[in-house]
């Protein structure tokens, strides 16, 4: 059993550790215990005290109880060099506070550990959350553009579907103006050939002299009743040669003639037909045709091929306007399709 000393040791125990000083030897421990219990020495012995606590007076005079102060209870007494067990006990919780010290300095070296890293972790998270919220403002930044560029879009495919219509609308009016020129043209043309269809060109006719004046309607009557035949008296309301006189070496001009009825118009085309009366003005080098605009002439260039080739055939040809009907039906170059003449 300890004595109530125990409490003072457990007292210095405590002070030496908070303190930080050491109490790793066990003589320290001893000594410790040796300042603090009195005790009644015999000097019996020399460098080495004795004592029998049970049986030692008191040395204020007190009587000895067992249980108080310094008489501690009937036990055995202990020889030199032997430890009592309650300081055996005290070293070896001095033992375990050491043991427990060195895993808390571990323990304090880890937290340590934990704590830089939790720094650096800190560190990252604070860049992470900048990163984060530079990506958020780039977002909505990103997002308001985009907006900005929907609503363009918008507007853009609205005015594309008004130019649309638009277009859509002036194709409609295009169209409807092509048609109205086509008819305007064709309706101009007819007029031309209306205008033109009691005259007749006369190729070859040679032309007078430069400076003479030479009346166009005595020649060409001459050549009627010389070449033609014709001993009737036509009467013709114009004759002249279009265009500026050339050179002396180049070919002459035709003359352009306005008959003023059309049946002698017929009559001289038709007398230009007869094979006797081609052979003569042939031989004059002059040659008789009828007046058409321009438009038809080139219209009907690609077709006198054709017109010749269908009459070697004993097929029946005609001329209306631009287009050539050979047996009634309409002639379409590149094409085999023929219509009705109407």
């Amino acid at each position: 059993m300890i004595s109530p000393i125990s409490d003072n040791v457990h007292a210095v125990v405590a002070s030496a550790i908070s303190t930080g000083k050491s109490t790793d030897s066990s003589n320290e421990s001893e000594h410790s215990v040796k300042k603090v219990r009195p005790e009644p020495y015999s000097p019996d012995y020399t460098g080495v005290y004795t004592f029998n606590m049970a049986y030692s007076p008191s040395p204020y005079g007190l009587p000895s109880v067992p249980g108080y102060g310094i008489s501690p209870p009937h036990g055995p007494s202990f020889g030199i060099g032997v430890q009592p067990p309650w300081a055996t006990e005290i070293l070896q919780e001095v033992k375990d506070i050491k043991t427990r010290l060195k895993s808390l300095e571990k323990i304090e070296k880890t937290v340590n550990s934990i704590s830089v890293k939790i720094s650096d972790l800190e560190i990252k998270v604070s860049d992470i959350d900048k990163r984060v919220t530079h990506t958020e403002n780039a977002a909505a930044f990103m997002e308001s553009r985009y907006e900005e560029h929907n609503t363009v879009l918008i507007q853009a495919k609205q005015q594309v579907k008004s130019l649309k219509d638009s277009c859509s609308s002036f194709e409609s009016q295009l169209k409807s103006l092509n048609n109205e020129k086509t008819k305007t043209e064709n309706k101009l043309l007819d007029l031309e050939m209306r205008s033109m269809k009691d005259s007749l060109i006369f190729y070859g006719v040679p032309e007078a002299a430069s400076g003479v004046q030479k009346d166009c309607k005595k020649t060409i009557t001459n050549i009627i009743r010389t070449s033609l035949e014709l001993g009737e008296s036509m009467l013709i309301d114009s004759a002249y040669r279009p265009g500026q006189r050339g050179s002396s070496s180049s070919r002459p001009r035709p003359i352009v003639v306005k008959f003023h009825y059309n049946h002698e118009r017929e009559l001289v085309r038709q007398a230009s037909f007869d094979p006797e009366k081609q052979k003569v003005l042939k031989d004059r080098g002059v040659g008789i045709g009828v007046q058409l605009p321009k438009e038809v002439r080139e219209a009907r260039k690609p077709l006198y091929d054709v017109m010749k080739n269908a009459k070697s055939q004993g097929k029946s040809t005609k001329f209306v306007g631009r287009d050539l009907y050979i047996n009634g039906r309409l002639y379409k170059p590149g094409s085999q399709e023929r219509m009705d003449a109407q």
